[in-house]
């Protein structure tokens, strides 16, 4: 049966996966998921390896795009690192996403997104320009410049907030060069979002250009996040020595836009046996705030020591709200929220270094999170399993760690860009500005 895809705001049509990829965001307020979730028996995937499971998954998703063949090698070609899966403490696990060539988890969606372009791209568009834009508060313009770079006819332009990034961060996306465009944008990452959106919403430039939005609204982005956490659950069944099905699995995800707990939750709604899904975030605490039933309209972003996760609104919170029948209650039997401070991000920081674990941020808002969680939940045993999300190297955060008072090796690679010249240009965040910029440039 051949994968069909609906709008969030308009469910009686279904479209072909390149619709979904290639028209991103139609209005502002839908976002494409599959039109229904295929059933996963998790019993055939226990003894496979990363890439078998890899195919199992995402076969059902590009059934019609991709022979297995061509999907296998994609697969193959995007996934060339580990995800392991690490023993904390206790009954807590950390799965590492940052293996990849940036060191984060973006990694994953970003690397498999800009090979499998070339494969959905229809004859209309294979000799065309294509645009690449991606709005970031810290990682994903890294991996995307990274996945993207050097593709013909591919032009990348990141847009990141000025002053919210860490310096390796910015030095991964703006020492490329190349096809690679880094704007430095004065303001959040919000507002950074928010260009992306008027390009979008722009029917001169979209009928003249041909825009690629790369941030997580892209379902290409998202789909590829599915697999990890079915991997998770396969490495944590060996380690656990169980032949049965393990009910009681945690997963703790720091978030920002909520794409990494989206992907989550349709793994649950494919089959996988999650129990809770326990989304940590910083100051910016709007999915706590709709959980409790409060608004979460004109929020701004406040600045925080976890920069990836200071967004105010997040994008997937549309996906989610159509998974769970814009329920709230449906919600809550899924998903509970922590929100931790900058002095907490530190403390756990710490307390995950006497543990032998050296973390970033963002993984220890994840770990702050969870372990408020655990400490909530004692009375519900201890046949608990948990499992924490790692979404980048602690290297990426030199500032951070100083701040921590934790010292660590950076691997060679980062050290390197920070030698490495800038090449970025300072703008506004009038769009009008930009566009015509942009106009001028692509006569």
């Amino acid at each position: 049966i051949k994968m069909k895809y609906i709008y969030t705001e308009n469910i009686s049509e279904l479209y072909p996966l390149q619709e979904a990829v290639l028209n991103a965001m139609p209005t502002k307020n839908g976002l494409w998921l599959p039109e229904k979730l295929p059933k996963i028996n998790i019993k055939n995937l226990l003894n496979k390896t990363f890439h078998e499971v890899a195919f199992h998954i995402l076969q059902h998703f590009f059934n019609e795009e991709m022979t297995p063949d061509i999907l296998k090698n994609i697969i193959k070609e995007a996934f060339n690192f580990e995800i392991p899966l690490v023993h904390f403490k206790d009954n807590i696990f950390i799965l590492e996403l940052f293996h990849g060539p940036t060191y984060t988890f973006k990694d994953i969606g970003c690397r498999f997104m800009a090979i499998a372009l070339k494969h959905i791209i229809s004859e209309k568009y294979k000799d065309k320009k294509i645009n690449v834009i991606v709005a970031t508060s810290g990682d994903t313009g890294s991996a995307v410049a990274n996945a993207f770079y050097n593709i013909p006819n591919i032009t990348v332009n990141i847009f990141y907030p000025k002053n919210r990034i860490s310096k390796l961060q910015e030095k991964q996306m703006t020492t490329l060069g190349g096809n690679i465009k880094a704007f430095c944008v004065d303001g959040d990452f919000d507002d950074c979002q928010n260009l992306i959106k008027n390009i979008l919403g722009d029917k001169l430039l979209m009928n003249n250009y041909f825009f690629f939005p790369a941030n997580s609204i892209n379902i290409l982005r998202l789909l590829p996040q599915t697999i990890y956490y079915f991997w998770a659950y396969i490495q944590l069944n060996k380690v656990i020595s169980s032949n049965t099905i393990h009910p009681n699995i945690y997963f703790s995800i720091p978030s920002g836009n909520l794409g990494n707990a989206c992907a989550g939750v349709i793994c649950k709604k494919m089959g996988l046996p999650i129990d809770k899904f326990i989304i940590a975030t910083n100051n910016n605490d709007a999915f706590g705030r709709y959980l409790d039933g409060k608004s979460i309209d004109n929020i701004i972003s406040v600045k925080t020591l976890s920069t990836a996760m200071d967004i105010s609104v997040p994008n997937n919170l549309i996906r989610l709200k159509y998974l769970y029948d814009n329920n709230i209650e449906n919600f809550k039997k899924d998903m509970c929220s922590y929100s931790i401070d900058n002095h907490k991000t530190i403390e756990y920081m710490k307390k995950s270094q006497q543990n032998g674990y050296i973390m970033d941020p963002h993984t220890s808002v994840g770990y702050a999170a969870l372990d408020t969680f655990i400490s909530e939940n004692k009375h519900k045993g201890t046949n608990n399993y948990y499992i924490l999300i790692d979404t980048a190297h602690p290297a990426k955060f030199p500032n951070t760690m100083k701040l921590a008072r934790i010292e660590l090796i950076i691997p060679l690679e980062l050290l390197n860009l920070l030698i490495s010249d800038e090449q970025k240009k300072d703008i506004s965040t009038d769009y009008n500005t930009w566009k015509s910029n942009f106009m001028k440039l692509n006569l």
